[in-house]
């Protein structure tokens, strides 16, 4: 039985002995007395991801009474990994402005930068969009606030492999 015990102590002392990361070194009197490692960057946890990237668009639209065409911007930065890319979508919610009651209702489209693909994996660009209303449906609802939203999308296209 002791045997046995002192074979597994022995055996446990193995696993606990931990051994040290390989290093470089240079000493007094070493020739040549310095050394390199190479420095490498990591980016496994982002894989699946593809990386980072930001859609900046603005909080509210303001579409003048009587425009027929108001432009606005948005701003796509993105840092993804080699060969990804990425697709932006913009989409009116119901294509038609509303009022508060939901009583009247005032159409329009969104034309420009609303499909955009393939943005490259390192990019920092201002897209443009335009809400157009025509001078028909404006003369068509009485004056007053008229609301809707549009989505933003983003979607990381990974590369294949």
């Amino acid at each position: 039985m002791k045997k046995i015990v002192s074979v597994l102590l022995a055996v446990m002392m193995l696993f606990a002995v931990t051994v040290p990361a390989f290093a470089g070194e240079i000493t007094e009197g070493s020739i040549p007395s310095s050394g390199s490692t190479p420095v490498i960057t990591d980016y496994s946890d982002l894989e699946a991801s593809g990386g980072y990237y930001t859609v900046t668009y603005p909080a509210v639209i303001d579409v003048k009474w009587g425009e027929e065409q108001t432009a606005e911007t948005y701003d796509v930065e993105t840092q993804l990994i080699p060969g990804a890319t990425l697709n932006v979508t913009v989409a009116s919610v119901n294509s038609a402005m509303k009022n508060a009651g939901g009583t009247q209702q005032l159409p329009y489209t969104v034309t420009g930068d609303t499909n955009v693909v393939g943005i490259a994996a390192f990019a920092n660009e201002t897209k443009t969009i335009q809400i157009n209303v025509t001078a028909a449906d404006w003369e068509n609802v009485p004056i007053e606030e008229y609301t809707d939203n549009l989505t933003f999308e983003a979607e990381v296209v990974m590369p294949t492999p």
